[in-house]
C-alpha cells in the first residue's frame, strides 16, 4: 500500500530529482500502481506557472493551482509524482524575484495545509558542495541548457540587483537559493526524507527511498544523474 497520493521530489539542479522521479515512476507502473509523473518542465504540469508578472501573482496562482489539483485528486486512487514543483518551479522563481525569505516560508506553510488532504511526502535530495554540484550539472547537460544558463541569470531581478551573469552568477544564485530551500525544508511539516547525493551511491539512496515510501525496491538499473 503506497503511503501517499502525492510524492514531491525536491532539490537544486543536478541533485538527481528527475532521475529518481523517472525511475520511481517506472517502478510503480511495473507494480501496477496507477501513477503519473510530471517533470518540472513538462508542458502538462498542472501546477507550474510560467507567466507570473511578480511574486504576489506567482504565490496566488500557485495556491489556486494546488487547490484545484487537490480537489481533483482527493477522490482518485492515483499517485502523482512531481519533480521540483516546490523547489525549482516555485521557491527558485520567488528567490529570482527577490521575494523575502519570511514571505516564502509563510506561503509554504499555507500550501502545506492545502496539500494535507493527499497525505503528501517529500524526497529532498541535496548536496553540500553547491558550486561543485552546479558545475557538474552544467558540464553534463546539453548545449540548450548551458546556453540558457549563460544568459538567463542576468535577466532576472535577482541577477540585475546583484550584477550577476553567466555560470558564476548562476552559482551565486544557487548558493543563496539553497540556503532558502534548506530553511523551507526544515520548516515544513510534511513527511520527509532528506538524502545527500554527492557521493552518487544510488543503490543506497534508492533503498532508503523505497523503505520511506513502503514500496518494493526499484528495478536494478543505473541511477546516474
Amino acid at each position: 500500500m503506497i503511503k501517499s497520493k502525492l510524492i514531491l521530489i525536491e532539490g537544486i539542479a543536478g541533485s538527481g530529482k528527475s532521475t529518481v522521479g523517472q525511475k520511481l515512476y517506472r517502478s510503480m507502473s511495473k507494480n501496477n500502481v496507477d501513477v503519473k509523473f510530471f517533470h518540472e518542465f513538462d508542458p502538462l504540469n498542472p501546477i507550474r506557472e510560467l507567466n507570473s508578472e511578480d511574486s504576489i501573482n506567482l504565490i496566488n496562482t500557485s495556491l489556486s493551482n494546488w487547490r484545484s489539483f487537490v480537489d481533483q485528486q482527493s477522490h482518485s486512487r492515483e499517485v502523482t509524482i512531481f519533480d521540483g514543483v516546490l523547489s525549482q518551479c516555485l521557491i527558485a522563481e520567488l528567490v529570482l524575484m527577490c521575494t523575502d525569505e519570511l514571505t516564502i516560508i509563510h506561503h509554504m506553510r499555507k500550501l502545506v495545509k492545502i496539500l494535507g488532504a493527499l497525505g503528501p511526502c517529500v524526497i529532498y535530495l541535496y548536496q553540500k558542495n553547491i558550486q561543485k554540484a552546479i558545475t557538474k550539472a552544467y558540464d553534463q547537460r546539453n548545449d540548450t541548457w548551458r546556453k540558457k544558463i549563460d544568459t538567463f541569470i542576468s535577466n532576472t531581478e535577482f541577477g540585475r540587483k546583484k550584477k550577476l551573469k553567466g555560470l558564476s552568477g548562476y552559482i551565486t544564485f544557487n548558493l543563496h537559493y539553497d540556503s532558502v530551500l534548506n530553511r523551507v525544508m526544515s520548516d515544513i511539516t510534511i513527511d520527509k526524507i532528506s538524502i545527500e547525493t554527492s557521493q552518487g551511491e544510488w543503490s543506497t539512496y534508492q533503498a532508503q527511498i523505497a523503505e520511506f515510501l513502503s514500496i518494493p525496491s526499484f528495478e536494478n538499473d543505473s541511477m546516474a544523474t
